[in-house]
C-alpha cells in the first residue's frame, strides 16, 4: 500500500509538470532585480499576449544561463516544499509542485520550439550540452520525491 501511494504521487507529479501552467506565480522572476532582466529576458516574465518570449530579445548566449538557473530554481522550489513542516495538502504539495520551475518551462518551451523551426551551430551545441543536464535534474527531482511522504499523503488525501 505505501508503495502504491509513492507511485501515485510521483505519477500525479509527473502529470503536473507536462501541464505547468503559465500563469501561476513566478517567484524566481519576482525576485530578481532589474539589471538581470535586460541582461536575460528569460528572468523575467514575458509581458506580451499569453506570454509570448519576446523573440526580438532573445540571443543565443541566453539560454545556457537560463537553462542552469531554471534547474536550480526548481531545484530548490521541489526541496522546499519536500522539507515544509506544515501538514500536507493539495494546494502546498501537489499544486506547489506543479508551480515549481516556471524558468525552466519558459526556457525549455522556446528552445525546443526555436531549434524545431530555425536551428544553428550554437544552438545543437547547447543542446547537446544541456540534453543530459536536464535528463539528471529530472532524475534528482523524481529521487527527492521518491522518499517524500508528504507527497504520498497529499496524494492519497486528494485521491
Amino acid at each position: 500500500m505505501k508503495n502504491l501511494a509513492a507511485i501515485a504521487a510521483l505519477f500525479i507529479f509527473l502529470v503536473t509538470i507536462a501541464t505547468m501552467s503559465c500563469s501561476s506565480p513566478d517567484p524566481v522572476g519576482s525576485s530578481m532585480d532589474m539589471s538581470m532582466h535586460k541582461e536575460n529576458p528569460f528572468f523575467v516574465r514575458s509581458s506580451l499576449p499569453y506570454q509570448i518570449p519576446a523573440f526580438d530579445q532573445i540571443d543565443d548566449a541566453h539560454f545556457l544561463p537560463a537553462f542552469e538557473r531554471g534547474m536550480d530554481a526548481q531545484l530548490e522550489e521541489v526541496d522546499a516544499i519536500v522539507n515544509s513542516t506544515g501538514l500536507p495538502t493539495f494546494e502546498n504539495t501537489l499544486v506547489a509542485l506543479e508551480s515549481s520551475g516556471q524558468l525552466l518551462d519558459r526556457v525549455v518551451t522556446t528552445f525546443s520550439n526555436l531549434t524545431s523551426a530555425d536551428t544553428n551551430e550554437t544552438m545543437e551545441s547547447i543542446r547537446a550540452e544541456v540534453a543530459p543536464r536536464l535528463a539528471a535534474h529530472a532524475d534528482a527531482i523524481l529521487l527527492t520525491l521518491h522518499g517524500c511522504t508528504r507527497c504520498s499523503k497529499s496524494a492519497i488525501l486528494w485521491a
